[in-house]
């Protein structure tokens, strides 16, 4: 149940106990608390409780003082000497004079009923504002959780005998052929994508290098199953080139697919080896 809702209930209860409680007050003249209910009965003549008249019923609350002790005017302010009782229904009960009756001022149960309105109003609105609050906080505590995960889960990636690779983490490259749309995602995973629709097949997860010379195949696996078959596979072969590109996709063998893919990483690699062989060649010759 919303805030709201909360609010138009607690509210609905209130004038609920407020109409019957005001119902039970109707065989009592207005102003008169419900233990004097008895001194005033509708089809007897009132006696002044000073006992200086008896006049008829019909003169109570008339808005005109007969009795000097202002007895018979208890629900309006004709009598200077006057109080009046409020029920204040759901409320603390209150005697105020009889002149502050019908002044313009709320003393009696309506300033409970609106003094409620105004609580459950500004209950909408910490309780909106602290939801709102509370939202955004968990948003960002979520994007930090996520965060903090990938960069461990980097942390335990092999990117190279010098991190050469690491910039590729997360980086994705396509490459379509005549049916198919094929995404590269770099230690993270390879997906396929029919060109007649349909959702994506995960060809394979990151898993590891594999094969001589090192880093120069990756290994994608655990993709989904195939049709009565194993689960799908893909070796990325890495080659020299000046920027990072997804050349060809193949499938040589049933659910185990062949990728190519440049990067300039594997210059650098390439040429290290080579200056190591011909520093070692010019040791040999010594």
């Amino acid at each position: 149940m919303t805030e709201m809702e909360n609010c138009y209930l607690i509210i609905s209860i209130f004038c609920g106990i407020f109409t019957v409680i005001n119902c039970t007050n109707i065989v009592k003249p207005r102003g008169i608390a419900f233990e004097r209910a008895s001194l005033y009965v509708p089809d007897k003549d009132f006696s002044c409780f000073d006992g200086s008249y008896i006049i008829p019923f019909s003169l109570v609350n008339d808005d005109y003082c007969d009795c000097p002790d202002a007895s018979d005017e208890p629900g309006t302010s004709a009598c200077p000497n006057g109080t009046f009782h409020c029920t204040n229904a759901g409320h603390t009960s209150l005697v105020i004079p009889s002149s502050r009756v019908n002044d313009g001022i709320c003393d009696t149960s309506e300033f409970n009923i609106f003094k409620l309105l105004f609580i459950c109003l500004i209950f909408i609105l910490e309780a909106k504002q602290a939801r709102n609050a509370f939202e955004e906080a968990d948003r960002k505590f979520r994007d930090l959780q996520r965060e903090v995960t990938h960069l461990q889960e980097s942390l335990n990636k092999d990117f190279g005998p010098e991190d050469e690779f690491a910039a590729l983490d997360g980086e994705c490259y396509e490459l379509s052929d005549r049916e198919y749309v094929y995404k590269l995602c770099l230690f993270d995973q390879i997906t396929q994508r029919s060109k007649n629709g349909g959702s994506e097949v995960r060809l394979g997860t990151w898993n590891s290098w594999i094969g001589e010379p090192k880093y120069r195949t990756m290994l994608y696996d655990r993709g989904q199953h195939c049709w009565n078959g194993p689960q799908r596979s893909t070796h990325v072969r890495l080659t020299c080139g000046l920027e990072p590109a997804l050349l060809s996709a193949t499938e040589p063998n049933r659910c185990e697919y062949a990728m190519d893919f440049v990067v300039p990483a594997v210059c650098v690699q390439d040429n290290e080896m080579l200056s190591a062989r011909v520093t070692d060649s010019e040791h040999d010759e010594l």
